[in-house]
């Protein structure tokens, strides 16, 4: 069963729009198999954005609140993302290609010493093989 994480952001008090193509490319890689959309939620006071996730067809939302996680740093959130995804243990993990993601991203690869693919316009996975095909 494929498990695909999204690493959910938020902008002005809301869900960035990232977010909710994150869950549409999500959903297009487990549409042949059985598999499920969790999303990573980090800030502080951000719980409300939880059902928003939800709603939109994520299967879990992993809610990590502290004030420590109310902007953006790169310290804060490669330490909770890798223990998050630890604990977790998805196939895939996606981000957007926003600001946070093109920082977040190659250091949780290697720190968790995986692989990284970044400026992607399409996601598939081979039906033989199950490898992640990344397009730019």
């Amino acid at each position: 069963m494929l498990r695909v994480l999204i690493v959910a952001e938020r902008r002005d008090g809301d869900l960035h729009p990232i977010s909710l193509e994150l869950i549409a490319a999500g959903r297009k890689l487990i549409q042949e198999q059985d598999g499920y959309i969790d999303a990573a939620l980090l800030g502080h006071e951000v719980s409300s954005l939880a059902e928003g996730l939800l709603s939109r067809g994520v299967n879990t939302v992993y809610l990590v609140e502290s004030p420590l996680l109310a902007d953006y740093t790169t310290d804060a959130y490669v330490n909770t993302m890798s223990r998050l995804i630890g604990l977790s243990n998805p196939e895939i993990v996606l981000m957007g290609q926003t600001t946070i993601g093109r920082d977040l991203a190659p250091r949780l690869a290697f720190r968790l010493n995986t692989a990284v693919a970044m400026d992607c316009i399409n996601l598939e996975l081979d039906a033989l093989s199950g490898a992640l095909i990344a397009r730019r």
